[in-house]
């Protein structure tokens, strides 16, 4: 893993590779664009943007560039990460809608100490789903036991 030291808001350097925050991509936009450049002579290397066929940010390098595998973690690295900060927030509504259909309530809300932190009694869901006569506990369904 290629560790990339945030400069300012905004800036991002790593070994090789200068990143800089470019802004909103248009007006309004929840995607960023980003500028590679390289960090030896500040020369520009391609853009970072969104790319909606891919659900992802991607990396369009310039024409007639190259880059080593070295260069190519560092942009990868940086590519995971905006891809995971920029689907968090979508993925944790998934996980609360997934919960709602699953056991009819958000258990991840803290009305009623219904949190999955605060359930000590075992959560048997209504619709019977579930095979077997062992109940599942919410956290087996946090860990994955249970199929959605």
């Amino acid at each position: 893993m290629v560790y990339m030291i945030e400069l300012k808001t905004g800036w991002w350097k790593g070994k090789y590779l200068i990143i800089k925050d470019c802004g909103p991509l248009r007006i309004g936009s929840k995607t960023r664009l980003y500028e590679v450049s390289s960090s030896h002579n500040r020369c520009a290397l391609g853009i970072l943007r969104w790319y909606g066929a891919f659900r992802k940010y991607v990396f369009v390098p310039r024409q007639d560039t190259l880059f080593d595998s070295k260069c190519l973690d560092e942009v990868s690295d940086f590519l995971r990460e905006r891809n995971h900060e920029h689907k968090a927030p979508f993925r944790r509504k998934k996980d609360i809608a997934r919960r709602k259909k699953y056991y009819g309530k958000d258990l991840t809300s803290k009305q009623n100490g219904d949190s999955i932190d605060s359930v000590n009694e075992v959560v048997r869901p209504e619709n019977g789903l579930v095979e077997g006569d062992q109940p599942l506990t919410p956290l087996e369904v946090e860990l994955g036991t249970i199929p959605f």
